[in-house]
């Protein structure tokens, strides 16, 4: 056991000596001004990094994106960490975030490797925040847009009718006098161009009422929107125009150049907003910029836009493969899969592929009783519904009656016996043992996040715990990658049961997410009229059910976006 620690222990240290080494003394330098307290302040500027954000506005998303600017500035992303693996990066910061800035402070050259970490996943993480806080404000700067729309458009119409009928009587006696004095003496000019301007009014609003609002909402959108541009963006193959349409916008609020150009980039442009935006002289900058932002939101979703230095807006190629990886892999991969390399030979494949499924397929179509041509257009038809035999329903409740009630925590204890989820829980290094035993603690914990009852409501209620145990394995025991870990050993268990085989192989996927309304301020929660009223905030969990009814991925992500675009994250990182 002391041989084993040593080495731990050796090891630990040559990690923490290959991270500080890198570091220049401006680096070092900074991390010494991060961890101090200035004068009449009770937290030090790395506490700032750490702040998850609350709902997005714009004084938010300048302060988030001066922090930003704060941690790029800091210059660790162009340390060349190619010695060091990833996932020891992830480790360190895990370990940093679980010191206060006073316990740090009384390492001597570990705090250099912790910090410069921290900082490294920390600017991950907040540019990750930024954009999200970004979509979420345009999504609710659009959602406020078409209330104020729909008020006005009301207010309106009431007007309206009175005005349609004004003029439909004075339509009516010119078609019947063919005087004009006639309909000026039965109505007066006033009331007439009274109802002309509610149908000119009515009108406009119909045709541009829409982006009027979300103009009038450009200068409180402009408190952030210049930083925001700023950010490092790449651009794919094929994106390039949209990058120069921020790169022209840096330039404007620079003050190099002066006026939005003629020929500035419109491509982007929704073709909605196409004849509001283009004039005949130059483009209206509002609604440009507007649009470009609602265009990068929409390029970062679809990987056309990209962070370098981000961990979800990467490029594709960098989340599925670390960086320098595919050059090792390349050839190999593609002679496994027995795929050609060039990218013509690969569209030929696909191709002839294509043809062989097709040819194979026509003769079968006129005897196939789920898929029918019709009007030159496939149509589907789902397999009918099993029939449930009328000894089904007393076997169910014969079934129900005879299990017996068990207690959660009885529950949880069984399935740890049967397969050992807990040993996933292992504390960070450097982790001090406390004499008491965890092992009900950790149950508890997780009971208590799981049931959503909290830390002080379990402490007062389990017997031999309080909440300072509870706090203490939630701090060091319960972390995402621990989760995903215990989450894996029960989906593996309960794949090799052999009833699971009775329900699928494992090998479809259906994902879905639940609602949840929530009281505190977050970037997650939104607004939800369809489930809770206009006024209350929710999330949703995401979860991936496998066709042996396991759950092996749970994400909370906000009720804004289409949960299409969380598919792959479930899939791809379980």
């Amino acid at each position: 056991e002391r041989l084993v620690g040593s080495a731990v222990a050796s090891s630990q240290l040559g990690l923490f000596a290959n991270v500080s080494q890198r570091l220049t003394p401006e680096h070092r330098q900074a991390i010494d001004g991060l961890l101090q307290v200035a004068e009449g302040e009770s937290r030090s500027s790395l506490f700032h990094f750490k702040q998850y954000p609350g709902k997005p506005t714009a004084a938010d998303m300048v302060l988030h994106l001066s922090y930003c600017r704060e941690l790029l500035a800091f210059n660790l992303h162009q340390v060349d960490w190619s010695q060091v693996r990833p996932e020891h990066i992830r480790g360190i910061s895990e370990l940093a975030r679980r010191y206060d800035v006073w316990t740090l402070r009384r390492f001597k050259e570990k705090k250099y490797a912790l910090v410069a970490c921290l900082l490294l996943e920390t600017q991950k993480t907040l540019l990750d925040q930024v954009v999200g806080m970004h979509d979420r404000y345009l999504i609710d700067m659009h959602r406020k847009s078409r209330n104020d729309l729909e008020s006005q458009h009301r207010k309106v119409r009431r007007r309206l009718r009175k005005g349609v009928d004004t003029l439909i009587v004075a339509v009516e006696l010119l078609l019947a006098h063919g005087d004009a004095d006639e309909v000026f003496s039965r109505l007066s000019q006033s009331a007439i161009k009274e109802a002309v301007d509610d149908c000119s009014e009515f009108r406009r609003l119909e045709d541009f009422g829409y982006l009027e609002k979300l103009g009038n909402r450009y200068s409180h959108f402009r408190q952030y929107l210049p930083d925001f541009f700023r950010l490092p963006f790449e651009a794919r193959p094929g994106a390039e125009p949209l990058l120069a349409a921020i790169q022209l916008v840096r330039r404007l609020d620079a003050g190099s150049t002066r006026e939005l150009p003629s020929d500035a980039p419109c491509d982007f442009v929704p073709a909605g907003w196409r004849s509001a935006v283009i004039l005949p002289e130059v483009p209206d900058r509002r609604l440009w910029e507007l649009a470009l932002a609602q265009a990068v939101r929409d390029g970062l979703r679809s990987g056309d836009l990209f962070l370098p230095q981000s961990r979800q807006h990467v490029s594709f190629s960098d989340m599925m493969y670390e960086s320098g990886q595919w050059k090792q892999d390349r050839e190999t991969a593609y002679a496994e899969l027995g795929l050609p390399i060039g990218p013509h030979l690969i569209v030929e494949r696909l191709l002839q592929e294509y043809e062989t499924v097709t040819s194979a397929t026509e003769p079968g179509l006129p005897s196939n009783p789920f898929a029918r041509i019709q009007n030159g257009e496939l149509h589907l038809r789902q397999s009918d519904r099993l029939e449930i035999p009328s000894e089904v329903a007393p076997l169910r409740r014969l079934i129900v009656s005879h299990l017996p009630q068990v207690r959660i925590e009885k529950l949880l204890e069984e399935v740890d016996v049967l397969c050992g989820f807990t040993r996933a829980f292992q504390p960070l290094q450097d982790y001090q043992p406390r004499s008491q035993p965890l092992y009900g603690a950790l149950l508890a914990a997780l009971l208590a996040q799981g049931t959503n009852l909290g830390m002080m409501a379990m402490g007062q209620s389990a017997e031999g715990i309080d909440t300072d145990m509870l706090q203490h394995v939630m701090q060091w025991y319960v972390r995402q990658d621990t989760l995903k870990a215990a989450n894996k050993v029960m989906v593996d268990c309960h794949h090799q049961q052999p009833l699971s085989s009775v329900y699928g192989q494992a090998k479809c996927s259906s994902s879905d997410g639940q609602r949840f309304s929530t009281q505190a301020s977050s970037l997650l929660a939104s607004l939800c009229p369809r489930y809770f009223g206009y006024y209350d905030h929710a999330i949703t969990v995401y979860t991936h059910v496998s066709d042996q009814y396991s759950v092996f991925s749970t994400q909370a992500i906000s009720c804004g976006p289409r949960e299409a675009l969380y598919v792959l994250d479930g899939l791809l990182q379980n």
